[in-house]
């Protein structure tokens, strides 16, 4: 063997390692990703009723079809070997470097998938579960002013509002509380406090009309357009945003028209 010759077989000899590694890498990746993020993915869309994304189920179907079809290959290749019919070099080189060649996409855009769903989910829960404590919240004020005890709502929602939550740093809640705040000052027969928070309630629900309704509308609308995807099934609509606060200014303007009269 000459001098050209070694290096070129040391050449392709390199080449091989440099698939096989390649090959490893992408196998241990997708596999440490799958088995730490999917096994906690599976119960959130469980629990929201909801399968795994087709995308992500094929993905995961691919994975465990190339863990059954990688061990075949080896037993078929070893097959050759022992029976003394080795796969020619050529053949072996081609095959590893387009294995390798898919092998690196398809963990990038596979780890894409497990992290868009992902966040998908995040952003999911993160709603609901803002949503569960105001439910939670509001449930527990209902329940209060029903049993005749107005001033636990008041130690409740009085300490967590300010003006500034009504007026300038207005949440989706500051309506719903303030209502319910004026609701527990009438109860108690504190008129001036609960005419005062029934403007506020009033005021709120404008400022989330106004301010927040849009912002959520676009913020929809920006997360359609960067992922593709209709936010509807768990996002209400401009026109379901807007029912809570109308039903919030007239119920407290006719409060105030009956404290006024």
């Amino acid at each position: 063997m000459d001098l050209r010759t070694g290096a070129s077989v040391r050449r392709f000899e390199s080449v091989e390692i440099g698939a096989v590694t390649v090959i490893v890498l992408a196998s241990f990746v997708q596999g440490f990703f799958l088995s730490r993020l999917v096994p906690e993915l599976a119960p959130l869309y469980a629990g929201a009723g909801e399968p795994l994304p087709l995308r992500l189920r094929v993905y995961i179907g691919l994975y465990h079809w190339s863990l059954i079809l990688a061990p075949v290959v080896v037993v078929v290749w070893m097959g050759f070997q022992i029976a003394g019919r080795p796969l020619p070099a050529a053949i072996r080189r081609r095959v590893l470097m387009v294995v390798a060649a898919l092998a690196g996409p398809v963990t990038i855009v596979g780890l894409y998938v497990i992290a868009e769903d992902s966040l998908m989910q995040a952003m999911r829960m993160s709603s609901v579960a803002a949503a569960s404590a105001q439910v939670l919240e509001r449930d527990l004020s209902n329940l209060s002013l029903a049993s005749g005890d107005p001033d636990q709502v008041i130690a409740t929602l009085d300490p967590k509002v300010s003006r500034d939550n009504f007026v300038t740093d207005v949440r989706f809640a500051a309506p719903g509380q303030a209502f319910q705040l004026a609701e527990a000052y009438r109860a108690k027969g504190d008129m001036p406090a609960a005419r005062r928070f029934y403007l506020r309630a009033q005021q709120a629900a404008v400022a989330v009309d106004e301010v927040l309704t849009p912002r959520l509308v676009d913020r929809e609308a920006r997360w359609q357009a960067q992922f593709g995807r209709d936010f509807d099934f768990w996002l209400p609509n401009a026109s379901e945003m807007k029912i809570l606060p109308d039903r919030i200014r007239a119920v407290s303007q006719q409060r105030l028209d009956q404290l006024s009269r």
